[in-house]
């Protein structure tokens, strides 16, 4: 922002010293086609006023124009400072957010481990009672035979 004021201030001072310097070659070509001897006539004392309220017009509209573009820099400038502000806010929210996801991945990760792991000790009941029922299943059978052979009634 202090480049583009320093540019918007440069090419107000270039654009003053054309401005001067241009009323100042007026005058001395008016100085160099009247002889000394001679007076100006009113005419060139009316062009040269003329030229000098042109001039001070388009220097007055410059200085306006710097006026409104020295506003709009601060404006700029205000605008930035307040966005640098934010993203600065943000990057430091991002980086408790990225904490935390670091945290609940890892989280994550014991928590799939334990769910694998009681997931595997369920498995290995499931086939430890399957078996059970089988075993039992085979001492009913073998019951039963027992209790035919004897006679006795079978509660089935």
């Amino acid at each position: 922002m202090n480049q583009l004021k320093a540019v918007v201030w440069g090419a107000a001072l270039v654009l003053l010293a054309l401005i001067g310097g241009t009323g100042w070659l007026l005058y001395e070509r008016i100085e160099s086609t009247v002889a000394p001897k001679d007076a100006a006539t009113k005419k060139d004392i009316e062009r040269v006023e003329v030229k000098q309220k042109q001039q001070d017009q388009r220097l007055g509209d410059l200085e306006s124009r710097v006026g409104v573009a020295e506003g709009r820099i601060t404006d700029v400038e205000k605008e930035t400072g307040k966005l640098r502000g934010e993203v600065n806010t943000l990057q430091g929210e991002m980086k408790q957010v990225k904490e935390k996801g670091e945290a609940n991945a890892a989280s994550i990760k014991d928590l799939q481990d334990q769910i694998a792991e009681k997931e595997k000790r369920i498995a290995d009941l499931e086939k430890e009672r399957d078996k059970t029922k089988q075993e039992l299943q085979a001492m009913q059978k073998d019951i039963d035979e027992i209790k035919k052979a004897l006679g006795l009634k079978s509660p089935n």
